[in-house]
């Protein structure tokens, strides 16, 4: 066997074996997370994310193989330390939020242990894409989530009194008394129309 096939043998083992690694140790978070984006519509485009992903990759293949350094184990070995122990708090906690970004921060540092710290570069999209996939904790959402639809009420109600049509806001709920009508119609401002949603 000549010695670039072995080397080729080589590298392609290593990839196997830290891709069986990976899904070993976050095959649970990945099938949750894939559920999540199946059913929540707030986080339904991640569905497309590692498709966009692998488009983005491939189209700057050349470049990231030209970009490829001198390992950075160091940086490398601490971002995968600090990932595990995210893991493993997560799972203590039943934190998933804390599990799926141990698992982003996994993905980088193996790479930058293997391929250095100057590939991050052209990989930054990528993993901005896929950090914003993952779904934050309900408490952050709602905190984000509620102000929102409590400003798209304001400006509903000052949109809909532009037109001189009575109307009463009470919280999210926007009560409208039509022209003729005697009875109110309620409208209710929704997490949907919070503009979270994309």
């Amino acid at each position: 066997m000549s010695e670039i096939s072995q080397k080729t043998s080589n590298s392609l083992t290593k990839a196997i074996a830290l891709a069986v690694a990976f899904l070993f140790l976050y095959a649970t978070v990945l099938a949750k997370l894939g559920r999540d984006w199946w059913s929540d519509e707030n986080y339904s485009h991640g569905l497309l994310v590692p498709f966009v992903i692998a488009l983005i990759v491939w189209r700057e293949w050349d470049g990231l193989k030209k970009s490829v350094t001198d390992p950075a184990k160091l940086v490398g070995i601490s971002a995968i330390v600090l990932a595990i122990l995210m893991l493993f708090g997560g799972v203590l906690g039943a934190e998933l939020f804390t599990q799926r970004v141990s698992m982003v921060l996994m993905a980088g540092g193996v790479i930058v242990y293997f391929f250095g710290l100057r590939i991050i570069n052209l990989l930054a999209v990528p993993f901005v894409l896929l950090a914003l996939a993952i779904p934050i904790p309900q408490i952050i959402f709602n905190r984000i989530a509620m102000p929102l639809q409590t400003y798209a009420s304001q400006m509903a109600v000052w949109g809909i009194r532009l037109f001189s049509v009575p109307t009463v806001r009470k919280g999210n709920v926007i009560d409208i008394l039509p022209r003729g009508s005697t009875q109110t119609i309620s409208l209710e401002v929704v997490e949907a129309c919070s503009g979270i949603r994309a």
